[in-house]
């Protein structure tokens, strides 16, 4: 699973730009992986690559496209629908753009504050939202700016420091709040600031602060709901808990979000903070109860509607929380791969069940084993199936290579292999098809010279694949339109089933005969090899 920061937006500055953004997806009509959705929102708004990069993000985080960290990819979701059906400047899209923004946690927080507080600075947001002081959300702090302003010798190097002293939280805190102006729930309003060190006194005004408006109470009223049924539902992703600079972020998102999953089984009862920390314990993260109380903090700051009450927490309104899958999910991925072990063996007598039990293990295992079942596979291949070939996975390399040798060298093929261990299924991204581009552009020549075979095809082996067939229609003609070769994906049962088959005949040319499943641009699936192998 790639780190990606999801829910934290820096430099997509307009929210009116946001129809092209989606426009985007919609032309596609695919999912996007990270590479293609910021080159073609880039193009679409005529951005640089940090920019373009921002306004995805944006997109995702008002819920008009959806992300999926399975196969790091981006696609649209009914309200970026409803926003491109919308017409410019209307109502319709005013409403939908206040959909997004109150069910954007961070959005909600700086209104919660403004409503609370008054009048405040981009430093005084940024001390209260998110995971204020961690790596990914620095405070530049509100004394520093002061100083440092009312030192600076001229209007010009005053200027450079308001534009660009700040820290990434207080980034945050101003680009957010450039949001709410643009509805017309927040206004800037400059401040004169003061602060004495020393018995010095320094002085400085910036115009990063912000007050509500009436239509800003309105819109936070609505969001509050009058009671948790009727509170605006709030989306909270797995890459929203933690920024990636920081230290142990995976082990930080994974206990904020099992944290917020223990509230949610709770509907709004009050839950013991010791009950919190079994949870934890209970799910393999033995937790402190400082780390925990440290946890709450910042998940109010981020926007979620957490009460104290005591030593008792409650979770106060409704979250749509996308995390990946935890203990209930492995739990069932090991039943899977269990049942699925024992209908193999059940049923398979020419291959050795020890084996077969492993490399099924490993193609679950995602990155924790990939690099064992790029072996099997090969192994499976070699050994069992008969092919030649040998083993490589370097660095810009595919796993293995395979060739047969016919009686005729215009019947001998080769294979260009890339063993993938997903265990949620693999799914095809434009990065893992690029990848094979490059592999079939690096090796098919070299494949087809020094193995002295009369074309190649390529293969995906993997655990179970999730594309549907369009999808695998649309990245197998991309492949063969640039270079005129065409490829299959095999899952690992039908993989071992091949090998059953295989061994279990004493047919001389049975390579051969199997050859149109390698080029068949779809899922192999047992069905198919029984059509040809009988």
């Amino acid at each position: 699973m790639r780190s990606r920061t999801l829910g934290w937006i820096q430099d997509a500055g307009e929210l009116n730009k946001l129809r092209k953004v989606v426009e985007v997806f919609k032309l596609s009509d695919r999912p996007l992986d990270i590479v293609e959705s910021q080159k073609l929102v880039g193009i679409s708004l005529d951005i640089g690559r940090w920019a373009d990069n921002t306004y995805v993000r944006l997109a995702e985080a008002l819920g008009f496209i959806e992300y999926n960290r399975e196969t790091d990819d981006f696609s649209l979701t009914e309200l970026g629908i409803d926003l491109l059906n919308s017409e410019p400047n209307s109502m319709a899209e005013r409403t939908i753009f206040e959909k997004g923004l109150l069910s954007y946690p961070p959005a909600c927080r700086i209104l919660e504050l403004l409503v609370n507080y008054g009048h405040l600075t981009k430093f005084d947001i940024a001390k209260n939202l998110g995971f204020s002081g961690e790596r990914g959300f620095t405070l530049y702090g509100k004394e520093n700016f002061i100083k440092e302003y009312h030192l600076a010798p001229n209007k010009s190097a005053k200027n450079k420091i308001i534009s660009y002293k700040e820290g990434t939280a207080d980034k945050y805190a101003r680009m957010i709040a450039h949001y709410l102006i643009q509805m017309g729930w927040v206004e800037s309003v400059e401040m004169d600031l003061k602060y004495e060190e020393a018995g010095a006194v320094y002085s400085a005004r910036t115009p990063h602060a912000y007050r509500i408006t009436d239509q800003g109470r309105k819109a936070y009223r609505r969001a509050l709901g009058a009671s948790i049924q009727n509170k605006v539902t709030k989306n909270v992703s797995f890459e929203m808990l933690a920024s990636g600079k920081m230290a142990g972020y995976k082990i930080l998102r994974k206990r904020r979000s099992l944290i917020l999953t223990h509230l949610l089984k709770k509907k709004g009862k009050e839950v013991p903070l010791n009950e919190i920390l079994l949870f934890l314990e209970h799910n393999g993260l033995k937790s402190k109860e400082e780390e925990v109380e440290n946890d709450l903090r910042g998940l109010i700051n981020t926007g979620i509607l957490i009460q104290r009450v005591s030593n008792f927490v409650i979770l106060k309104e409704k979250i749509n929380l996308n995390i990946p899958t935890f203990a209930e999910e492995i739990v069932k991925l090991g039943e899977k791969i269990k049942k699925l072990i024992v209908n193999l063996k059940s049923t398979l007598v020419n291959i050795d069940s020890q084996f077969i039990e492993q490399i099924i293990q490993e193609a679950y295992s995602g990155k924790l084993k990939a690099r064992d079942f790029e072996k099997s596979v090969h192994r499976l291949y070699t050994e069992i199936i008969g092919f030649e070939g040998i083993p490589l996975g370097g660095p810009d390399e595919p796993d293995s290579l395979f060739w047969y040798h016919a009686k005729t060298k215009k019947d001998s093929y080769g294979l260009i292999v890339d063993a993938k261990a997903y265990s949620g299924g693999f799914t095809i991204t434009s990065s893992i098809q690029r990848a094979m581009v490059s592999y079939i552009h690096n090796f098919k020549s070299k494949l087809e010279k020094n193995h002295n075979v009369n074309r190649s095809h390529y293969l995906w082996v993997t655990s179970e694949s999730k594309d549907t067939q369009k999808r695998l229609d649309y990245h197998t003609q991309q492949i063969e339109g640039i270079l005129k070769v065409k490829g299959a994906v095999m899952p690992i049962d039908s993989s071992i089933f091949l090998a059953e088959k295989i061994k279990g005949s004493n047919r001389e040319d049975i390579l051969m005969e199997i050859e149109p499943l390698f080029y068949s641009k779809t899922i192999v699936v047992p069905k198919m090899i029984k059509q040809i192998l009988g």
